[in-house]
């Protein structure tokens, strides 16, 4: 998805675009915790690791989920934050919202999801 946007960016930035786990063509060990939250975790060690001290970070779909937790858990680490077409929730969906994704569920007894209140 970004193959053609980092050698752009990469004229005048450092890039570093990790693949989270389990996405994209990164392995998922069976006793990994692939949450948001610790996939948060990661990346500040992999900027650890790095000698990254504070970063733009740009993130997309359930990257924006793991971005906004950097920035509230580690505010030190983030510069900038650009978030496109981003989760906003630790995990999706949250169990309030399961049996909504059935066809036909409502919220609430009079009002058919979607329809405005």
């Amino acid at each position: 998805m970004w193959r053609d946007i980092i050698p752009q960016l990469a004229k005048t930035h450092r890039i570093i675009a990790p693949d989270l786990l389990n996405y994209g063509r990164s392995a998922k060990p069976e006793s990994a915790d692939v949450s948001i939250n610790a996939q948060s975790h990661m990346i500040v060690k992999l900027m650890d690791v790095l000698g990254v001290r504070r970063a733009d970070i740009v993130a997309h779909d359930i990257g924006g989920g793991v971005a906004q937790l950097m920035a509230v858990n580690y505010p030190e680490k983030i510069r900038k934050l650009v978030l496109m077409d981003s989760i906003c929730f630790d995990s999706w969906p949250i169990p309030e919202f399961e049996p909504l994704q059935k066809p036909g569920e409502r919220f609430g007894s009079e009002n058919p999801v979607g329809t405005a209140v």
